[in-house]
């Protein structure tokens, strides 16, 4: 999206070439004496010369031709004149803006207005000349100004064209971009989504306009709690779509991956697993096989196979993530600690139980001696070596894993939260185990109470 002076750019320049086009025609066809007619052109070769001058930045120079053609233009009335003077003025009021002269500047954009206004131009054209005019105000930070010009512009080219219309485009991104830069998330959903639309219909999803917004709006049903509202933006913008530019493939894949969350959270594991898939696809594409890039793809992809029980597709994923992350922050970091209890986790459930408990074993070894004994950190690792132990028959051996970490939980946690469920599940198998069965429904009865108050939330 484009900001700042761009943007004031972008819009002038569309207007003049409108305007300048009318100008000519309208000169054509009048009915004056030939020698009146010629007396635009030279007045078309100085905008042009002024407009060359205002693209090198050579802003001072291009207002004083201005104002001199202007000053000549002014005095005239054959037809056809106004609108070059209304092209000219435009350019002059970007020229002053570019220097800082706003009073000048709005001078120049309240007389384009009230010559488009005077002559009965056509509504759109007035709505060009007031986004120019509301881009500067801007600049300037004169959001209730500006904001009423954009409102007014979008008023009148939606009158022209119709709601959605193709020709409404640059009234919505004007107001999408100016609540989005004041965080009004509400506002800047109700004019970013048509833009996003009109957008879509004309470039397809390869556009660096059309990420851009997605990720905007993404940011703003976030902000607003529209949790309906992802899921069919990203179908939307993500659909079947390929990227040739490198930068807006990066931009659509980290977008795939998004879609593939959530449709994980909502457990669509095989289409989720599926898009994913397709995410990661798409990274190999542009990273290298060991890049950092590329654990977040990973690791979606391996968690969704995993939630979807395919566990012997998860392994090698498991596998090539501790290994990328064990290069990139060492073997023992938190991060690639996690990973590792994710491998242990998986290797369990595929009942290559010797594996799993050397991972599981050499994990909480190092978890032990990167961080503080009773930290939180453990009750993850303590709570899997034990129930491995369990699995392996172990019994003796998995209890004082069990209750290191109910006892950590107890003393880092709130009575009712999460974290405390599994060593609790844990300890209640071994003392259902053992015959005491008062105690293991006991420590049942507190699993149940912590989950139906997680339900509740």
């Amino acid at each position: 999206m484009l900001i700042g002076s761009e943007r004031v750019r972008c819009s002038r320049t569309l207007l003049a070439v409108i305007l300048t086009a009318i100008a000519l025609a309208v000169a054509s066809t009048c009915s004056e004496s030939n020698s009146d007619r010629q007396s635009l052109p030279p007045a078309m070769d100085e905008l042009a010369i002024a407009e060359s001058l205002y693209a090198s930045n050579q802003y001072d120079s291009a207002a004083t031709r201005l104002e001199r053609t202007l000053a000549a233009l002014s005095g005239t009335t054959r037809l056809g004149d106004h609108q070059t003077l209304v092209s000219g003025l435009l350019l002059l009021a970007d020229c002053y803006v570019a220097t800082e002269e706003y009073e000048r500047a709005d001078s120049a954009y309240g007389a384009a207005d009230a010559i488009l206004a005077a002559f009965h131009e056509p509504d759109s054209l007035r709505a060009f000349a007031m986004l120019q005019w509301g881009y500067a105000l801007d600049l300037q930070r004169r959001n209730t100004s500006a904001e009423s010009l954009f409102v007014e512009a979008l008023t009148l080219l939606e009158r022209s064209y119709g709601a959605g219309h193709a020709c409404t485009e640059l009234a919505y991104e004007a107001l999408s971009g100016f609540y989005l830069i004041r965080n009004d998330p509400d506002k800047h959903i109700q004019y970013a989504e048509p833009y996003l639309r009109i957008r879509l219909r004309a470039t397809g999803a390869c556009d660096s306009a059309v990420l851009s917004l997605a990720r905007e709006l993404l940011r703003s049903y976030s902000l607003t709690n529209q949790a309906d509202k992802p899921l069919r933006l990203l179908e939307l913008v993500v659909g079947t779509s390929t990227c040739q530019d490198s930068t807006n493939a990066k931009a659509l894949m980290y977008l795939t991956w998004m879609l593939g969350g959530i449709l994980k959270e909502q457990r669509e594991f095989p289409r989720a697993c599926s898009v994913l898939k397709r995410s990661l696809d798409g990274a190999e594409v542009h990273y290298s096989d060991h890049s950092d890039s590329l654990l977040g793809y990973l690791n979606r992809y391996a968690i969704c196979l995993v939630e979807m029980g395919d566990y012997a597709a998860a392994e090698p994923i498991c596998r090539r993530i501790v290994e990328i992350s064990s290069i990139h922050v060492g073997p023992s970091s938190r991060q690639t600690l996690e990973y590792r209890l994710n491998l242990g986790n998986v290797l369990m459930n595929l009942r290559r139980l010797q594996e799993a408990g050397t991972v599981l074993r050499d994990a909480l070894s190092d978890a032990s001696l990167a961080v503080e004994a009773d930290s939180l950190a453990l009750v993850d690792y303590l709570f899997q070596y034990g129930w491995l132990l369990i699995v392996l028959e172990r019994a003796d051996e998995a209890e004082p894993h069990l209750r290191r970490a109910l006892r950590i939980a107890e003393s880092e946690c709130e009575p009712d939260d999460v974290r405390l469920i599994s060593p609790l599940r844990g300890l209640a198998w071994l003392e259902h185990h053992a015959g005491n069965e008062d105690l293991a429904a006991q420590l049942e009865a507190r699993v149940d109470s912590i989950a139906g108050k997680l339900s509740e939330n």
